[in-house]
């Protein structure tokens, strides 16, 4: 059978603190430090005095980034800085360079040129304009990866070459924008809010947060076989709505992302063609559920491991100006530092019998916080042995703070960095452990 083949700072009102990150320090401007709040030391409370520490400028455990505070991603947020003319954000962000990954760094870049040409430019203008060229590449990118699975599904049974090629005739709808027919989707509908929440939470911003909340809790209670049937049920609509009219009268009514992903749903429930946009996840997660019924585990699990070799966001810039493109400047904004925002990340998880002593904490960026999962430090370290120069890096900072008395002022002991030192040997590899220079420390 045949396998079809895939075609900050002084923008801001004096009234609000200034800041700095030179030379990777992070501090209020003419005011002194200020000595932090007592923490006690219990649950997830024990990393706190570790956190406080990301608004001097820490180096990532993992990577070669410096974090950012989540306060700074919150200011930026609640200043509207992303929906401010390209200069302006440009000017605005020059001192989180250093803290972008590879792919948010060249798009800064890109945004950079554009400043300098057109300079009244909105951020979702900016994205917008890089699509045509950069859909091209993408394609070209994705290309392999379909020839390489198609020729894999040969070897599947008919009734999965059926499913198979269904899945495809889809996918090269969306990959050539064409309208196509989608089936809702109560678990990807609370993904796509719970992401926007997280968005919209770093605002701090009372109202708009309790109503995307209640939006969540309204769609939760959505039947989990919603949008199954040809057509939806009375109840069903009744259901969706009721969440709709609420949106519609909330304070998230022109928000554009929450615009297109109500308008989006609207069509997947009543199944009306309309364009979607390629995931790379919606596409795993469908082609796992046609290869999770073969009784070769080693094709499906190939298959598996061919699909992700699809690009995405994080290693593409094609795929990151494609996937953003229709999203809101405040969204793509968001988009280009959340990955950097520093987080305390457990050297032993919690599910491997980690405790929560902060001894037990490093700080890493949300990314590699999220994509090490339960990963061991070892095999981190002998997957990519960059993560040594990377960890010395973030305790010689972390020496420079202890030396010169920020520690003490957060009332964190400097023994905090030897413990961690020989914690960190001990969960490297054995055979070469990692062992952390401290020689710097005074006290």
């Amino acid at each position: 059978m045949n396998i079809q083949s895939v075609g900050l700072y002084s923008l801001f009102s004096t009234q609000n603190p200034q800041l700095r990150r030179d030379n990777c320090v992070h501090v209020p401007m003419n005011k002194k430090i200020l000595q932090c709040d007592t923490v006690t030391f219990t649950s997830v409370a024990k990393s706190e005095p570790l956190k406080k520490l990301l608004k001097f400028g820490i180096p990532d455990f993992y990577s070669d980034i410096v974090l950012v505070d989540t306060k700074d991603l919150e200011l930026l947020l609640e200043h509207k800085v992303f929906s401010k003319p390209i200069r302006n954000i440009v000017r605005i962000l020059k001192p989180y360079e250093k803290s972008l990954f590879p792919i948010e760094k060249q798009v800064y870049r890109l945004m950079k040129r554009t400043a300098r040409t057109n300079p009244k430019m909105y951020l979702d203008e900016f994205l917008h304009k890089l699509v045509p060229h950069h859909s091209k590449i993408l394609l070209e990118q994705q290309r392999p990866v379909f020839e390489k699975l198609s020729t894999l599904a040969l070897q599947m049974p008919k009734e999965q070459i059926v499913q198979y090629n269904k899945l495809i005739d889809v996918t090269n709808k969306k990959l050539l924008n064409e309208p196509v027919i989608v089936p809702f989707s109560k678990k990807e509908l609370l993904y796509k809010l719970k992401r926007i929440k997280e968005r919209i939470a770093q605002k701090d911003n009372f109202k708009e947060v309790s109503d995307i909340e209640k939006i969540i809790k309204k769609v939760e209670f959505f039947e989990d076989d919603m949008g199954k049937a040809k057509k939806p049920t009375n109840k069903e609509l009744k259901q969706f709505y009721k969440t709709f009219i609420y949106f519609e009268n909330s304070s998230l009514q022109k928000d554009k992302d929450m615009v297109d992903l109500f308008n989006a749903t609207k069509a997947r429930l009543h199944r009306v063609p309309f364009e979607e946009k390629f995931k790379r996840k919606g596409f795993i997660h469908d082609l796992e559920k046609i290869v999770g019924q073969l009784q070769d585990t080693k094709l499906a699990h190939k298959m598996i491991q061919t699909a992700r070799e699809l690009p995405t966001s994080k290693n593409s810039l094609s795929a990151f100006v494609v996937k953003e493109a229709n999203r809101s400047s405040s969204q793509i904004g968001y988009d280009l530092l959340a990955d950097s925002v520093g987080s305390a990340d457990h050297l032993v998880a919690a599910k491997a019998g980690g405790d929560s002593d902060i001894y037990n904490y490093v700080l890493a960026s949300r990314r590699y916080n999220s994509e090490r999962a339960h990963s061991k430090l070892s095999t981190i370290i002998e997957k990519d042995p960059n993560v040594r120069v990377y960890s010395q890096n973030q305790i010689d900072r972390l020496i420079e703070l202890a030396n010169s008395g920020i520690f003490k002022m957060c009332e964190l002991s400097s023994s905090y960095i030897l413990s961690v030192a020989r914690r960190i040997k001990k969960l490297s590899p054995s055979n070469d452990p990692l062992n952390l220079d401290t020689n710097k420390l005074k006290y």
